[in-house]
């Protein structure tokens, strides 16, 4: 850490920074979390502390640390100051810069106010924290690495007291859109002055879109009775976002907690997996009450959401400390949260969610070869009424050939003849026999229309895909006042490609119907229901009613067909759900997308790579 040696005190105790070392020679060396430091030994505790708070809250979905100091925030000056007098000192800001906020406290306890100086460079790229006082050269004490700088982008700092001997500065980047950076990404130092190195912990952030986004909370009193700031770390996922017309519930938060030690500081090795048990071992209780149960699906989605974002085990994208992705060690309890999700989706008779669980388990990091526990997919297939069913090949393709943003090419009749929508006409076939039939009376069938728009043509959909930050999925529209890009109250799936500078990956979606309430979507399997102004999204069960062309209930309304992992997926509005699977190929379906049912369940036809496959049901 450069400490700025050529720093030459003023006359008449003035302190005159001149900045010999550039803008960020702090990073001329990198951070080393465990490096000795000297001045490890406890001073005196400091008179006139502000007080500890105290958050008596027990609830582990909350994870409260118990005592927090109150912080205390620095004073902002006047635009423009280059020249301030502040802990008995005067600090003149060096060329190029402009000081932005101070603090005065005793920082490491010598009975005489210090002051920390945040220094912003004239344009806004970056800064400094400068720290002096009486006997004291000022030094740089953090300053934001070169990559979180420049290109085109402006920082916002935040500075305060977090402790006795700490600060915290918080700078936020803010980018032009065509920037290469985040658009908005936020750094964190966790600095005590009177140390060396000052700089004790750093973190950064990424924000996310949605309304449930990570939180960070730090806080340095001293834990464990040596006199030295510990440093806590709270992350908590905010929410829920107010478009998922859900039950409101506290955030859900884990601890970091940090010892400060002679040779650095110390992670206490059981967090935040502690913290991840105790909330599994929340959400285990309320699966077996009636009364909670409902809460279950939303909480344990944002806390795989909170574990997505900060977790380097499932490739954390929106923390890192230190420079580095947090090993969380917590997959046992992340393992008890989805089981509790599930065992509330089957216990509320919510199968296609349930069954939409155990293929997410699947792809989660971690899962043998794409597998989950025999006992998992026992738990939900004893659900289900599996069949193994006759099925054969059309040689046409359907249009479109690939799943797409649109409804499908498949579609039966309210006869129950299978429709196959070609590039120029419709062809019509009988499901049981599979002889082409000719035109009704009303002659040929046009081609229906492929977007999927409202019946007063105001929005359509246009995809649903995964933004990569660690939150959840979003679905964009086309309306008549631009675009709208909204959260969904569905995770992404697993193992999405998501790469910088890439398209985000798409999920996967089956549109059913435009209703009075909405748009209809299973969404990876999940049912939702897009409010008609696109701006409140409800995870629930689709109600019987006629469907949609092409879309996944049938024209009667009594069936809805979606393909899963462990087969298309024959719902009846009354009777026990089905899974179909291919008599013979038992991994067939696999391939099967945009599937279409029959009145009645009398067939199934999916698309199969470039053929039609029809799969009949046991009354035919």
């Amino acid at each position: 850490m450069c400490d700025l040696r050529n720093l030459v005190r003023a006359s008449l105790g003035a302190i005159v920074l001149v900045c010999g070392c550039g803008q960020s020679c702090k990073n001329d060396k990198p951070y080393v979390p465990y490096s000795v430091d000297p001045s490890a030994h406890p001073s005196a505790a400091p008179a006139n502390l502000p007080p500890p708070s105290v958050n008596a809250s027990a609830d582990p979905l909350t994870n409260p640390p118990g005592q927090r100091f109150a912080p205390v925030k620095a004073r902002k000056l006047k635009p423009g100051t280059s020249r301030l007098t502040a802990g008995a000192g005067t600090f003149q800001a060096p060329p190029g810069f402009t000081c932005d906020s101070v603090l005065e406290a005793d920082l490491d306890s010598d009975g005489a106010q210090d002051a920390a100086a945040w220094i912003t460079s004239t344009d806004a790229s970056t800064g400094q924290l400068v720290w002096f006082g009486p006997g004291k050269d000022a030094r740089t004490v953090a300053s934001p690495p070169a990559s979180f700088t420049g290109g085109g982008c402006k920082v916002e700092p935040d500075l305060s007291q977090i402790g006795p001997h700490t600060l915290l500065v918080t700078v936020r980047r803010t980018c032009p859109a065509d920037s290469t950076p985040a658009p908005a990404t936020k750094w964190w130092s966790v600095v005590v002055p009177a140390r060396t190195p000052a700089e004790r912990l750093t973190l950064t952030t990424v924000d996310q879109r949605s309304s449930e986004r990570l939180d960070v909370q730090v806080d340095a009193l001293d834990r464990d009775g040596d006199q030295l700031d510990d440093v806590l770390v709270t992350l908590a996922m905010l929410g829920p976002d107010p478009g998922f017309d859900e039950d409101s519930s506290p955030a859900i938060s884990v601890d970091l907690a940090y010892f400060d030690r002679p040779a650095g500081l110390s992670r206490d090795p059981h967090e935040p997996a502690a913290s991840f048990r105790s909330i599994a071992d929340k959400l285990a209780r309320q699966v077996k009450t009636k009364k909670a149960r409902g809460s279950v699906g939303p909480s344990a989605r944002r806390v795989r959401e909170l574990f997505r974002s900060i977790c380097g085990e499932w490739g954390a994208a929106a923390l890192e400390i230190g420079g580095a992705p947090l090993q969380c060690g917590a997959g046992d309890a992340m393992d008890r949260v989805d089981r509790a999700d599930l065992e509330a989706a089957l216990q509320d008779g919510d199968l296609l969610k349930a069954i939409a669980t155990l293929s997410r388990i699947a792809r989660e990091p971690g899962a043998q070869h794409g597998t989950v526990p025999d006992e998992l997919r026992s738990l939900v297939t004893k659900s289900w009424d599996i069949k193994e069913v006759d099925s054969y090949h059309l040689p046409f393709v359907p249009e479109p050939a690939t799943a797409k943003a649109s409804w499908g090419g498949l579609s039966f009749d309210t006869s129950g003849a299978l429709l196959i929508r070609t590039a120029s006409s419709v062809l019509r076939f009988d499901a049981r026999t599979r002889v082409a039939l000719p035109d009704g009376p009303e002659g040929p069938t046009a081609p229906w229309p492929l977007e999927v728009a409202s019946p007063d043509g105001t929005m359509t959909l246009q995809s649903v895909y995964d933004p990569c930050d660690g939150g959840p999925l979003r679905l964009t529209m086309r309306t008549t006042r631009g675009m709208l890009d909204q959260a969904m109250p569905v995770d992404p799936m697993p193992g999405n490609a998501c790469s910088k500078g890439s398209l985000p990956p798409m999920a996967r979606w089956r549109a059913s119907a435009w209703t009075k309430a909405g748009l209809e979507l299973l969404v990876e399997g999940i049912p939702v229901t897009v409010a008609p102004d696109g701006k409140r999204i409800k995870a629930a069960r689709l109600p019987a009613q006629p469907g949609t062309r092409a879309g996944a209930r049938s024209p009667d309304g009594t069936t809805l067909a979606i393909e899963t992992a462990e087969g298309v997926a024959v719902v009846p509005d009354l009777g026990k759900p089905q899974l179909w699977r291919v008599k013979g190929s038992p991994d067939a379906h696999l391939r099967l997308h945009d599937c279409v049912a029959a009145p009645a369940a009398a067939a199934v036809a999916c698309v199969d790579g470039n053929r039609t496959r029809v799969m009949i049901g046991s009354s035919q």
